[in-house]
C-alpha cells in the first residue's frame, strides 16, 4: 500500500533561534552577525513544506519524506516532526538524524543536506514496524535556521591592543576570499570565528563545519577582558569539510556550483527507453522515460575536481500507484538505492536524492530500475558540489575503474601464483595446454523459469565467442550492448562490478580466475561458468538487483567479507556445481548472504534462488547461505567444514531469516555444528527438511510448509548418501 501527504509549515526566525543552532560555529557566526548589526533578517518568515509517502505491508512500512524550502531565503538547518497514530517502531533511517518519542519521530538534517536554497529540497526516510492498520503520518512544526546574509557594513572595531596583520593563507579548494580587514589580537576562544569583511554585494556565508581551519596567527596574546563579541581573525572563510568522509569537498556551496543535467544535454548519455514530452510540468526539452522492465537504466557522465561524497538529486514524476526503485552505480560500483514514491500523476513532479562517492576525474552514473515497472519519469539530474562539469559521453573515453583498495592483510593483494587450495580438498592438476570450455550441464531451478524467457536463462546465446586475457578486454566485452559469449582465459585482475549488463555468457578457459572482487549489478540474463573468483576486497563476487542469472562450476575463494552475496532484489538465480572455501583465516569468513537487510521492500517476492550440487568447505564458518525473504531451494549440496590457519572454528550452515522460505532436501551434512538454525526471523521463517544425511552433525530446526518449487528437478536429484562422492569429484572449476 502506497500513500502520500503534503504539509506546509511557516516559521518565524528570531534571535532566540540562535541558541537552538546545533552547529557551535554557525551559532557563533549567527550571534556575531546579529550583534554587530550585519544581519537584517530577524523578522523574515520562512516556509518549509513537507511531503510524506509510505509503502506499507502487514507488519512494517518504509516512509519517504521530502522537505522543501518555499521561501525566498536560504536555510542552513531544518527539522520536522512526523506524527504517527501508533508507536513508529523505527528500525533504521537514512539522510537524517532521527529519534522517536511516543508516537512522534523527530528528524533533522545531517551535515550535507541542511543548506536549502529557495525552492531546493532534501529527502530522507526511515523504516519501522507496526501492529496493523498503518495510517500515513503527518508532518508537524519543527524549526529552520536561515543562512546568514551579510549587509555591506563596516568591519567590527578592533580591540585597543593591536597586532600586525599577517597575510591570509589562501585555501586552494575555494575561490579566493575578499581581503580581510585589519584585526585585533584574538580573544582566547577555543573556536575562532571566521573573518567578516565588507563586500560590495550581499554574500552568503557558508555553513562551517564543527572544526574550521585554524587561524594562522602566531601565539595569541590574551586580552585582559574578553570582548562581548568574538573578535575576527585574519583567517579567510574556513574550509568546509564534508561529512561523513574527511575530504576537502565543500558541503555548503554558493549558488551556481551545482550542475543540472537535462536530457539531450552534455552529460546525459543514454536511456533504455525514450525522451518524451507528452506530460506537462517538465523542464528542459522533455523527460527520460525508461521501458517498464527490471534493469532499464539511464546513464550520465560528469567530471569532478575533488574526490568524495556528492549529493545526486533527481526531479521525477510517478503517476503509478506503486513506488518505483532504482539502484545507483558509480563507475560500475553499486552505491545507493533510491526510492521514487508515487507523485499522484504523471504531471506532478518532485525530487528524491542519494549521496554517492565520486572519484576525481570522470564518473559514469547509472540509475537502473530494480522493479519490473521500470523507473519513474526522470526530468533532470542535479549534482551538488564544487568543481563539477558535464562530459561528452560520445567523445570522452571512459576512465579505468578504480582498483579495489588493498586489505590490511598483505596477502589480500594476490601474488601471480594461483591461490592455494585446502590440503584436504585437492583439485585436478592444471594442464599447461590451452583448454576448451567444459560441456554444458542442464539448467534447472529458478533461473530456468519462463519469466527469464521461453528457454530460461540463455546468456549470450549462440553469439560467436570472443576470448579475453586481461582486464581491459574483459571490461570492453562486457560493456558491449550486443549479446556476447566471452571466454575468460587465465588470471585477470578485476575490472570492478558490471552494471546494467544483459545477455552475456562468461566461460572460463585455461584455469580462468578473476581476483580482487567483482559482481553483477542490475544485470539480466547472464551465465557465468568455470571461473574462480578470489581475494575480494569486500566479496569475491556478488549479485545486486540482478535477474535471471546462472552460475555453474565456479569457485568463490577468500573474500574479505563473504564469497558470494545475493542482495537488493536479485531474483531467479541458480547456483550449481560450485565451491566455496577459504585458504587463510580472518574475522569474517562467510559464504553467501541472501537479502542484506530487513525490512527491505525490493526483496519482497524476490530472492528466489536454487542451490544444487555445491560444496561449502574449508574455512567457511557460516552463511551457507543466510536468507531473508527469499524462496530458496537447496538440494544435493555437500557441507564439510575443515579449519584453516588463523580460523576459530565452524559456526552454522544454513540460516533462516526474516520471512524466508527454505526447502532443504537430499543434502549431506558432514560434521556440521549446526546444520540449520533460525536467524532473527521473529517467527516468520519456514523451513522444510527432507531426506538429508547428517554425519556427526548438530541439531536442526524446521517449521511450516515453505514452498513447492514450480519447476522440474527430480530427474537430477541424487540420494543424499551419494552427494559426498559426486560433489567432491565434480564441483568447482573443471
Amino acid at each position: 500500500m502506497q500513500t502520500t501527504h503534503t504539509n506546509k509549515c511557516l516559521y518565524q526566525v528570531n534571535p532566540d533561534q540562535i541558541a537552538k543552532n546545533k552547529n557551535p560555529v554557525a551559532r557563533l557566526i549567527s550571534a556575531s552577525v546579529l550583534f554587530a548589526g550585519l544581519l537584517a533578517t530577524a523578522n523574515s518568515t520562512y516556509a518549509l513544506s513537507c511531503s510524506v509517502a509510505a509503502d506499507s505491508w502487514s507488519t512494517g512500512y518504509v516512509l519517504n519524506v521530502t522537505v522543501t524550502n518555499d521561501s525566498a531565503s536560504t536555510l542552513s538547518e531544518w527539522d520536522v516532526k512526523i506524527n504517527h497514530t501508533q508507536a513508529p517502531g523505527v528500525t533504521g533511517s537514512w539522510n537524517a538524524s532521527t529519534s522517536a518519542s511516543g508516537n512522534t519521530v523527530s528528524a533533522s538534517n545531517v551535515a550535507w543536506n541542511g543548506n536549502l536554497r529557495p525552492g531546493q529540497s532534501a529527502s530522507f526516510g526511515y523504516q519501522g514496524t507496526h501492529s496493523g492498520n498503518f495510517e500515513l503520518p503527518l508532518c508537524s512544526t519543527g524549526s529552520v535556521n536561515p543562512s546568514p546574509t551579510l549587509a555591506p557594513t563596516p568591519a567590527p572595531t578592533p580591540s585597543p591592543t593591536n597586532t600586525p596583520t599577517p597575510t591570509p593563507t589562501s585555501v586552494p579548494t575555494q575561490a579566493p576570499s575578499p581581503t580581510p580587514m585589519p584585526t585585533a589580537t584574538p580573544s582566547p576562544s577555543p573556536t575562532p570565528a571566521p573573518t567578516v569583511a565588507p563586500t560590495p554585494e550581499p554574500t552568503q556565508v557558508p555553513t562551517p563545519t564543527p572544526t574550521p581551519t585554524p587561524t594562522p596567527t602566531p601565539t595569541p596574546t590574551p586580552t585582559p577582558t574578553p570582548t562581548p563579541t568574538p573578535t575576527p581573525t585574519p583567517t579567510p572563510t574556513p574550509t568546509p569539510t564534508p561529512t561523513p568522509t574527511p575530504t576537502s569537498i565543500p558541503t555548503d556551496l554558493p549558488n551556481g556550483e551545482d550542475l543540472v543535467v537535462q536530457e539531450n544535454d552534455s552529460g546525459f548519455c543514454a536511456v533504455d527507453g525514450s525522451i518524451d514530452s507528452n506530460n506537462g510540468g517538465f523542464t528542459g526539452s522533455g523527460f527520460a522515460n525508461t521501458t517498464n522492465t527490471n534493469g532499464s537504466a539511464i546513464s550520465w557522465q560528469v567530471k569532478v575536481e575533488y574526490a568524495g561524497p556528492y549529493q545526486l538529486e533527481w526531479r521525477y514524476a510517478n503517476g503509478s500507484s506503486n513506488s518505483r526503485t532504482g539502484l545507483v552505480s558509480i563507475n560500475d560500483s553499486a552505491e545507493a538505492t533510491v526510492n521514487f514514491p508515487t507523485t499522484g500523476s504523471w504531471t506532478s513532479w518532485t525530487v528524491d536524492s542519494a549521496v554517492v562517492n565520486l572519484t576525481s576525474g570522470l564518473n559514469d552514473i547509472v540509475l537502473a530500475a530494480s522493479k519490473d515497472e521500470g523507473l519513474a519519469n526522470i526530468d533532470s539530474l542535479t549534482i551538488m558540489g564544487a568543481g563539477i562539469s558535464a562530459s561528452d559521453c560520445d567523445s570522452t573515453p571512459l576512465p579505468p575503474t578504480p582498483e579495489p583498495s588493498a586489505s590490511p592483510d598483505p596477502s589480500a593483494e594476490p601474488s601471480p601464483e594461483p591461490s592455494p587450495n585446502p590440503t584436504d580438498e585437492p583439485t585436478p592438476t592444471p594442464s599447461s595446454e590451452p583448454t576448451v570450455p567444459p560441456a554444458d550441464n542442464e539448467l534447472v531451478g529458478w533461473a530456468a523459469m519462463p519469466e527469464c524467457g521461453p528457454n530460461g536463462t540463455t546468456g549470450g546465446g549462440n553469439a560467436t565467442p570472443i576470448t579475453v586475457t586481461d582486464t581491459a578486454s574483459l571490461k570492453a566485452a562486457m560493456n558491449s550492448s550486443e549479446p556476447q559469449v566471452i571466454y575468460v582465459s587465465g588470471r585477470i585482475k578485476t575490472p570492478g562490478n558490471f552494471s546494467g549488463r544483459k545477455n552475456k555468457t562468461l566461460i572460463g578457459i585455461n584455469n580462468a580466475e578473476i581476483y580482487g572482487g567483482s559482481g553483477l549489478v542490475v544485470a539480466h540474463n547472464v551465465i557465468v561458468k568455470n571461473i574462480k573468483f578470489s581475494d575480494g576486497s569486500n566479496d569475491s563476487f556478488g549479485l545486486s538487483g540482478s535477474t535471471c542469472i546462472w552460475i555453474d562450476h565456479c569457485e568463490f575463494v577468500d573474500g574479505s567479507d563473504g564469497n558470494l552475496d545475493i542482495v537488493n532484489g536479485t531474483d531467479l538465480v541458480t547456483i550449481s556445481w560450485s565451491r566455496f572455501y577459504y585458504t587463510r583465516g580472518h574475522g569474517h569468513m562467510l559464504a553467501t548472504l541472501v537479502g542484506n537487510s530487513q525490512p527491505l521492500d525490493i526483496d519482497i517476492g524476490k530472492e528466489r534462488i536454487t542451490f544444487h550440487h555445491n560444496w561449502w568447505g574449508a574455512g567457511v564458518k557460516s552463511r551457507k547461505p543466510r536468507v531473508r525473504y527469499g524462496q530458496v531451494h537447496l538440494f544435493n549440496n555437500y557441507y564439510h567444514y575443515t579449519p584453516v590457519s588463523g580460523d576459530s572454528g565452524d559456526n552454522y550452515d544454513i540460516g533462516a531469516g526474516f520471512e524466508s522460505k527454505l526447502l532443504v532436501e537430499n543434502n549431506y551434512f558432514d560434521g556440521s555444528n549446526t546444520p540449520v538454525t533460525w536467524m532473527s526471523d521473529s517467527g516468520t521463517a519456514e523451513v522444510v527438511l527432507r531426506n538429508n544425511t547428517f554425519v556427526n552433525a548438530g541439531g536442526t530446526v524446521s517449521r511450516g510448509s515453505a514452498f513447492t518449487p514450480p519447476y522440474s528437478y527430480q530427474h537430477l536429484m541424487e540420494a543424499a548418501d551419494q552427494v559426498k562422492e559426486s560433489v567432491r569429484a565434480e564441483a568447482g572449476v573443471q
